[in-house]
């Protein structure tokens, strides 16, 4: 597809609910349990032990519901989760850290955080829908994407280290790195069209999101990469 002298290419992604089940390549899901209840494998197992953990309000605005880049943090079990219990998207792929002496012939890579990895393929994304009181423990090295959202603004708890996003920040854009010129997966079915030059998206079902017009940003990268398109996943 081209738009404006612009080659595009979409890569379909279907969002699955994330539950423990689901997820469990990736890292936890964790919900609500009762009150005195002891440590069990229920609970978010974390290691914070390479630095000093922080623990903060993140708040997000015009957060587009797709993506051309994922990162990967090696020190740290992130956790995640919308204040609120609102629905959000993320992006992942499997953890690909490697030590280079035990493995040959792989196209390995290292971080400029030192440490060496395999690029994620673009046909190993998947995205997941996270809704309610629950949140998301991404295990070491756990590729993502998000959190995305179709509101203009969300508030999320964020446990990491101090200075994750400053030493412990590895990213891959798959537009540089996969020989595309302009690459988005989109997490969710989306219908574009045009209405007094407003991109609109139509409501899907009751557990999805409302129909309504899309914020500044979603409306610049959808005229970008999938104007006037309809993506359907699976």
């Amino acid at each position: 597809m081209e738009s404006d002298g612009v080659k595009t290419s979409v890569v379909k992604v279907k969002p699955i609910e994330a539950t423990p089940e689901s997820f469990k390549e990736f890292g936890q899901v964790i919900e609500a349990s009762p009150d005195g209840q002891e440590f069990g494998p229920r609970d978010a197992h974390l290691d914070l032990t390479r630095g000093i953990p922080r623990f903060y309000i993140m708040q997000l605005k015009e957060r587009s519901l797709g993506f051309s880049k994922i990162t990967h943090h090696a020190n740290v079990t992130q956790c995640l989760g919308s204040i609120g219990g609102n629905v959000w998207y993320l992006g992942v792929s499997k953890p690909s850290i490697v030590d280079p002496t035990d493995i040959k012939g792989a196209d390995i890579v290292q971080s400029h955080c030192g440490h060496f990895y395999v690029p994620p393929a673009v046909d190993e994304v998947q995205a997941f829908r996270i809704s309610g009181p629950k949140f998301i423990k991404l295990n070491h090295g756990t590729w993502h994407a998000g959190p995305l959202f179709a509101d203009d603004k969300m508030d999320f708890y964020n446990l990491e280290l101090n200075n994750t996003n400053a030493v412990d920040h590895t990213t891959h854009d798959f537009i540089k790195k996969n020989g595309l010129t302009d690459t988005a997966f989109w997490p969710l079915l989306v219908l574009l069209t045009t209405v007094n030059s407003s991109i609109i998206y139509p409501t899907l079902d009751n557990n999805t999101m409302p129909g309504g017009l899309l914020n500044r940003t979603q409306r610049n990268i959808a005229a970008r990469t999938v104007f006037a398109a309809k993506l359907w996943f699976g």
